[in-house]
């Protein structure tokens, strides 16, 4: 999954008006067509059942788009909620056209989620209004009352309080409400203001992913990557079990030239927090086999980092995810040197793959056995 990383990107809003925030009841939902999974139906209002928290029903609204960067891994954070939760109802709205939406469901293997059309952009004004801020995630319970509005890389860690009796409601409000005026501050360009209100909210939440990226963002615009790596830094000791922020600090360290003895110090506190996380675990091998530089690298914690990901892999997992793992195993095996083990593991991962998929592991088997072989022996 790259789900790890809060990219720094120029922030371009619309006027910020969210039809129904918070505490309100969710708008109407139209789709015209549910090209993927099966139709949901948002409950009427005021007509759940009183129960414990983990016998409720909740809904998920996500309203999304084709061309929005943060698409793809958002709707795989949806995926793996809907494996983690069945009973969780998770509806993906997007006004693309449907070939644009097949099409990027082809390309990102979207599979087992409930995808439907806008139906003449209906749900998306409903929910939306004038925002351009895609994709973004609408948590309702089974009264119809929205519980919370963010970005699709906190819903995770928000659901999980709202199953564990952990959620404040009263916080999630105050939050919303100051994220208003942060997006104000941000589209007239008042660094002052980003400032003030993405500090409020991270006093309030340490690990908002939206109040980071608009800090991050003002430390884009002044060039000084070394305040913040400070910052990220920070956040770690308040929230030292968010696993972005330690890859967020290490994508800022690549663009700062960091020494290999600061990367090592990142890499012990990840194996520290995460180590039985098979998720976080395969981010960081795929972050360290594809973007530290090799003299950074640190191969016995990433062989460690492995066999963690695969003595905790999860039972239910689907083909393709678990080729995924395959292909990291193969990789740090033929890195090691045991070019038989990584064979062995690849060959699995091709075994669970077709079309497209396939044919790239394939290709990554043909280069693990030219290193095994360059002879061609």
């Amino acid at each position: 999954m790259k789900t790890r990383i809060l990219l720094i990107v120029l922030f371009a809003f619309c006027q910020l008006c969210f039809a129904a925030g918070p505490g309100d009841n969710a708008p109407a939902m139209s789709v015209s067509r549910w090209i993927s999974g099966n139709p949901i139906a948002l409950p009427s209002p005021g007509q759940g059942v009183e129960s414990d928290e983990k016998d409720r029903d909740y809904f998920v609204v996500m309203i999304w788009g084709s061309w929005a960067p943060g698409s793809p891994d958002a709707i795989k954070i949806l995926q793996m909620m809907s494996h983690k939760y069945p009973s969780l109802h998770i509806a993906a709205v997007t006004r693309d056209s449907e070939q644009s939406a097949r099409s990027f469901m082809n390309k990102h293997a979207v599979t087992g989620l409930n995808i439907g059309l806008d139906n003449r952009s209906k749900t998306t004004k409903n929910f939306m209004k004038n925002s351009i801020l895609m994709p973004r995630v609408f948590l309702i319970d089974d009264e119809r009352k929205i519980l919370w509005v963010g970005e699709p890389v906190d819903f995770p860690a928000i659901f999980k309080q709202v199953k564990s009796g952990k959620f404040d409601e009263d916080k999630v409000r105050d939050i919303y409400e100051i994220t208003v005026k942060l997006i104000t501050a941000l589209q007239s360009a008042d660094s002052r203001g980003i400032i003030r209100y993405s500090g409020q909210i991270l006093d309030l939440d340490p690990a908002n992913a939206f109040a980071i990226r608009a800090r991050l963002f003002t430390f884009e615009r002044s060039n000084d990557l070394p305040k913040a790596i400070e910052f990220i830094s920070g956040l770690i000791k308040r929230a030292p079990k968010n696993p972005t922020l330690y890859f967020t600090k290490m994508e800022l360290m690549l663009r700062t030239d960091a020494a290999p003895k600061d990367y090592i110090a990142v890499y012990q506190a990840i194996m520290k927090h995460f180590q039985a996380d098979s998720a976080v675990m395969l981010d960081f091998v795929r972050f360290m086999l594809n973007r530290v530089p090799f003299a950074s690298m640190a191969p016995k914690l990433l062989k460690q980092a492995i066999k963690n990901a695969e003595t905790h892999m999860p039972k239910n997992i689907q083909a393709r995810e678990k080729a995924g793992y395959l292909t990291a195993m193969a990789r740090v095996k033929a890195l090691s040197g045991d070019f038989i083990a990584a064979e062995k593991y690849q060959q699995q991962a091709i075994d669970l793959l077709k079309d497209a998929d396939k044919k790239q592991a394939e290709n990554i088997m043909r280069v693990i056995k030219e290193l095994h072989s360059p002879t061609g022996k």
